[in-house]
């Protein structure tokens, strides 16, 4: 299992699609990424304003940071931060509703034995 796991285990349609393409998107070495909206637009087929909604989304649902810096260029650029402990949180969550619903399995088996 994997951080794809843990986004489609949470989130569905286009939260799902913007949240893997940042996560594509990170330096593994800062957690960070950097790609524009335009960008995570054309990977995930989505509008520039869909992109917009879903990262606001994403930030408040924990998924995410957003920071905006100038670049030296003067154009205003997001940085986004992934907040791993809810990705590992939403692992752990799918864990734990897999083993319920094998012993629920189990049970039902054992059930039919006798």
């Amino acid at each position: 299992m994997d951080y794809i796991d843990a986004a489609n285990f949470v989130l569905a349609g286009a939260s799902f699609k913007v949240v893997v393409c940042v996560l594509q998107h990170a330096n593994e070495g800062t957690e960070r990424a950097w790609p524009s909206y335009k960008t995570i637009a054309s990977r995930t087929h989505l509008s520039v304003p869909t992109v917009k909604r879903e990262v606001t989304k994403l930030v408040r649902s924990g998924w995410i940071e957003k920071r905006t810096v100038r670049g030296p260029d003067g154009r205003l650029h997001n940085i986004y931060k992934i907040l791993w402990q809810n990705v590992q949180a939403a692992l752990d969550d799918m864990v734990t509703e897999r083993i319920a619903k094998k012993a629920e399995r189990a049970a039902l088996l054992e059930e039919s034995f006798y």
